[in-house]
Order: C-alpha cells, then sequence, then structure tokens
C-alpha cells in the first residue's frame, strides 16, 4: 500500500512539470494597452513586441530572458472612438494622448504579468487534474489482473523499460534545448534612440508606426519626460510638506465662519479662495485664532485627531496618483475617500487608471469610493477588483468611521451628454439616503459625488457631516440644515483645462478630514499641488459646529431623528 502511494506521488509530481510548461507558455490575459483593448500572449522568443496592426510594431529584449511576451493591440472601443482608422498626420496629433498611457506603462506591464500567471496557472492546474484523471481511467480500463502482468513485464524487461524512460527524458531534453536555442538574441535592429529613457527603451519600431515616430516622437517623448519629471516632483513636495508639517508640530487652529451660501449656488470668487482663506463673507473682519484646542496639543501636527485623506474628480490623471500616493503616506492614514469621476468614460480600457490609484496607495490606507457621473457599473467592478469598497447605499465600518455613500444615479458621455442610469434620479437618491441615515445607527460621514445628493439627509439631521465633489471648485465647510457640508475641488485638474494631459494647468486640492476619538470631524485641512509643483498645506481649521437641537414642543415627543447627532 505504502509503495502504491509514493508511486502516486511521484506520478503527481512528474505529471506536474510539463502542464506548469504547457500552461504557462500557452496564458494569455486580456488587460488595456492605453486606450486600447488588448490581448497579452506568453511566447518564448526573448522578446516584448507591440502588435499595432497595419501600424506596425514596438519590439524590443524581454526583461525575462527566453520567455517574453506579445501583446496584440485591438481597437478602440466604439464607445470612445469618435472617428474612423486615423490617418499618419492625425496620428501625430494624438501622440500626447498616448503619453498618459505610457505613464501607466509599468503598471500595465505589472498587471499583464499576474493576469498571465493567473491564467497560466489555471491551465497548469487543468492539465495536470487532466493527467490525473486520465491515469485514474486509464489504470481501472486495464484492470487488476493486466496490471499484474504489465509489472510482471516490466521486471523482466528492465533494461527495454528504463531504455523507453531515459529516450523520454532525452526527447524532452531535446524539445528544451531547441526551444532555448530557438529563443537566443537575434541580430535585432538598434532601438529607437527617441525611446531611450522611457518604459520602452530598446525597442525599435517596425511599419508606420516607425515613420511616425521618427518625425514627430520627438515632441512626444518631450511630453512624456516633463510628465514623469513634474508628478515626481509634485509627489516628492508632498512628502516635504508633511515632513515639515510634522517637524513644525502645528500648534494653533483657525476659526471658519459657518454661515455661507447655499453648496449648489456657492459664488465663484468663494470656490476660489487660497488654501489659507477662512469662509467668511467679503469685508467682513477675519475671525481671530480660537485658543489651542485640546485635541492639538499632543505630539504630532493632529494630536489625538484620526487623519482622512478625501479625494475627487481625478478623471484618469495617472500622474496625480502618485501624489495621491505620496499624501496617503505622508499623512499616515488608514482611510482614502474617493468622491468619484475618477475616470473620464468608465469604461474597460480605463482600468489601467483605476490600477494606478490601488498601486499608488499605502497597503495601510482603505480606499472608500462613490461612483461619479463620468464612471460607470464597469468602474465598480475595477475597483473592487483593486481593492477599493464601493459605496452602494450601505454603511460601511472602515478604522471605526461609520460612512455611508452611494453613486450618482446619472452617466455622462464626452460625445453623448448625460442620462439616468436606472430608473432614480437625484433626488429619489438622495431621499433614499437620507432614509437610511435616519434608520440605522448614527452615521459619522455622508459620500456622494454631487452635493444635491446630500441635502435631505442634512436637512433631516441625520448626518453630521457631508462630503461631495463634481463641481471642480471648492465650497468650504458651512451648515447646511442640521449638518455641516463640504465640497471638494478637483484633484486631476480644473474645467477650464481642455485636456487631462501632462503638467497640471491650475491647482489640484486634496483635502485632510480630521476626526475625534468619538467619530465626530473636529477639523479639516487643505493639500494644494500648484503648476510650478510646489505643496501647501494650509493651517488646521476647526471644523463648523452642529447647529443645536430644536427644542421638543409639548405635543412633538420624537426627539431627534436615530441618525442625529
Amino acid at each position: 500500500m505504502k509503495r502504491r502511494r509514493w508511486v502516486w506521488w511521484l506520478y503527481g509530481v512528474l505529471a506536474l512539470a510539463p502542464a506548469l510548461v504547457v500552461g504557462l507558455t500557452t496564458a494569455e490575459t486580456d488587460y488595456p494597452f492605453g486606450p486600447h483593448e488588448a490581448t497579452y500572449h506568453v511566447t518564448v522568443d526573448s522578446r516584448l513586441s507591440v502588435d499595432l496592426g497595419p501600424l506596425g510594431a514596438a519590439v524590443m529584449p524581454s526583461p525575462l530572458g527566453f520567455v517574453g511576451a506579445r501583446v496584440v493591440v485591438g481597437p478602440i472601443p466604439a464607445d470612445l472612438a469618435t472617428s474612423s482608422i486615423p490617418s499618419v498626420a492625425t496620428l501625430a496629433g494624438d501622440l500626447t494622448e498616448y503619453g498618459q498611457a505610457y505613464l501607466g506603462i509599468d503598471q500595465t506591464l505589472r498587471q499583464a504579468v499576474i493576469g498571465l500567471l493567473r491564467d497560466g496557472l489555471m491551465r497548469a492546474g487543468i492539465l495536470w487534474a487532466g493527467a490525473m484523471i486520465a491515469s485514474v481511467l486509464v489504470r481501472l480500463a486495464l484492470g487488476r489482473a493486466r496490471r499484474t502482468q504489465l509489472r510482471m513485464w516490466a521486471g523482466r524487461h528492465k533494461r527495454a523499460t528504463l531504455g523507453a524512460v531515459a529516450g523520454v527524458m532525452v526527447a524532452g531534453l531535446c524539445l528544451g534545448g531547441g526551444v532555448v536555442a530557438a529563443a537566443q538574441p537575434r541580430n535585432e535592429p538598434p532601438g529607437e534612440p527617441l525611446l531611450k529613457g522611457t518604459p520602452l527603451e530598446g525597442a525599435y519600431l517596425t511599419g508606420r508606426l516607425g515613420q511616425v515616430i521618427s518625425q514627430y516622437g520627438a515632441a512626444a517623448v518631450k511630453a512624456y519626460e516633463d510628465n514623469v519629471a513634474f508628478y515626481d516632483k509634485a509627489a516628492a513636495n508632498v512628502e516635504a510638506a508633511f515632513a515639515d508639517q510634522a517637524l513644525a508640530a502645528t500648534g494653533r487652529v483657525e476659526a471658519t465662519g459657518s454661515a455661507a451660501p447655499s453648496p449648489e449656488s456657492a459664488s465663484p470668487a468663494e470656490d476660489a479662495e487660497g488654501a489659507e482663506g477662512a469662509s467668511a463673507s467679503p469685508g467682513s473682519a477675519s475671525p481671530e485664532p480660537s485658543p489651542t484646542p485640546p485635541w492639538l496639543r499632543g505630539k504630532g501636527p493632529y494630536g489625538t485627531l484620526r487623519p482622512v485623506l478625501f479625494f475627487s474628480d481625478l478623471h484618469c490623471n495617472v500622474g496625480m496618483a502618485r501624489v495621491l500616493g505620496a499624501a496617503a503616506r505622508g499623512l499616515g492614514t488608514q482611510v482614502v475617500l474617493d468622491g468619484g469621476d475618477t475616470t473620464m468614460d468608465g469604461t474597460a480600457v480605463e482600468r489601467y487608471c483605476i490600477d494606478q490609484i490601488a498601486a499608488a496607495l499605502p497597503p495601510e490606507a482603505t480606499w472608500v469610493s462613490v461612483l461619479g457621473n463620468h464612471d460607470t457599473l464597469e468602474t465598480a467592478k475595477q475597483e473592487k477588483a483593486a481593492g477599493a469598497t464601493v459605496l452602494e447605499g450601505q454603511v460601511v465600518t472602515v478604522a471605526g468611521l461609520r460612512i455611508l455613500g452611494d453613486a450618482d444615479p446619472t452617466h455622462t458621455e464626452v460625445a453623448a451628454g448625460t442620462s439616468l442610469r436606472g430608473e432614480e434620479d437625484l433626488t429619489d437618491v438622495a431621499a433614499r439616503l437620507a432614509d437610511v441615515a435616519c434608520a440605522d445607527k448614527p452615521v459619522d460621514l455622508l459620500l456622494v459625488h454631487r452635493p444635491v445628493m446630500a441635502m435631505a439627509a442634512l436637512e433631516r439631521g441625520c448626518v453630521p457631516a457631508a462630503v461631495t465633489g463634481h463641481m471642480h471648485s471648492r465650497a468650504n465647510p458651512r451648515v447646511v440644515g442640521r449638518g455641516v457640508f463640504y465640497t471638494q475641488a478637483s484633484t486631476g485638474r480644473d474645467n477650464a483645462e481642455t485636456t487631462n494631459l501632462g503638467p497640471l494647468g491650475s491647482p489640484a486640492e486634496m483635502t485632510i478630514l480630521l476626526f475625534d476619538a468619538e467619530g465626530h470631524l473636529a477639523a479639516w485641512q487643505l493639500l494644494t499641488v500648484k503648476p510650478d509643483a510646489s505643496a501647501k498645506l494650509s493651517g488646521i481649521k476647526a471644523w463648523p459646529e452642529l447647529p443645536k437641537p430644536v427644542p421638543a414642543g409639548p405635543e412633538d415627543t420624537g426627539g431627534a431623528p436615530p441618525g442625529a447627532r
């Protein structure tokens, strides 16, 4: 019995090796390549080749030795394409669009490798299981008597048996040697000089693509280099800003006014207010700094408060992803809130935008997001696959904070306008969220994309604070109804800019929300990244106090709503 078990273990191990070889060398996966759909195939020709069909190909030595890959680039999805196959002149004008994709080429290849490994191991598992099942079926088909005869024959003809095993081994060695020999480096053409210093360094280009790059590539590569340098500098400046703040250990907090216009009608002057400005009305006296509160008397700039990073409207500006990661690391936060519009159109090929954020955030930070009107259900799937917590009308508890939120019920396509996703409109979602907040245990924060989606819950006093995006301009914290409302400006770039590519042309903002031990918002701070790549942290400002509850009348015995604080 022990001998039979040993034989089966040996057979299983011997069957696993070829299954792994076949599985991994035939693996394929789908992953976007810039704005295109693409399929990645494992090869053993020691080259990484990107096949662009009639445009040609980009070929470079594989970093994995004789194991390479072939990327078959498909068309731009119909919901992104605005014209037929472009001419060379059109491509020259669009090269900067691909520069943004090259910013994330490392992450693209990393995700492709993960997909290939997953597919290869799945194929290997199927082959191995098939081999084991086949051996069991053969064993049953032979029967005990026939198996005994075969064992006796092998015992009498040991030389023939060993010769057959040796022949199989030699054949395998010859096959492997042939594969390796075929994979040896060839006399490849020299790499394209314009690509030196980029992720495609060492690649040579064929067909029309090579002609276009030779003629117009210098401008595209210059744009790529400027992009990388800008966001690297911005990320370094963000880290330095937090380091300087930690050293200074800020000990005072600026008070902010609570009276302000309706958030949907905030004036442009107020929304363009600088990072240090208060929300007082024009012409009013500046508020006096308040005494140092107890929560700022501990160690570090935030004392006993828990910092949460809030961003919104990134719009697939993947360069800002590394800046966002630098902010999360510098802050040491456990929670990163995403106010939506993370993509431009919410298509399948924008997955690399989501993966860039996931790769940039520190592993200890939980990414909590809602869908904006430029995102789709496909975006939600991508974010969930990347590890994010996507709010879909439920209350979630993250790092001790109870957060409620839901997707924007509308979807905006660049060329097709805005339409409803389903039967609910903005007012319906706002009412439903208010019902959830009032019926559930107290909610610490409401996170939605559009300001109007927060109004019902604030008016009913079921959430103490609500934060939103969408407007691409900031509305400082102010009392609305029986709660406090805040709108985050764009973290990607301003509406006035016509593209989400290249260095910033206007300031980008992120907000630090500071919660006390009970989950109440106590203070906030603004992080601004400017077009010169500098980063600035505002002073820490007190969060407006909630209005006092209205005393119950003789006939009013209900008290405050369940979700009120």
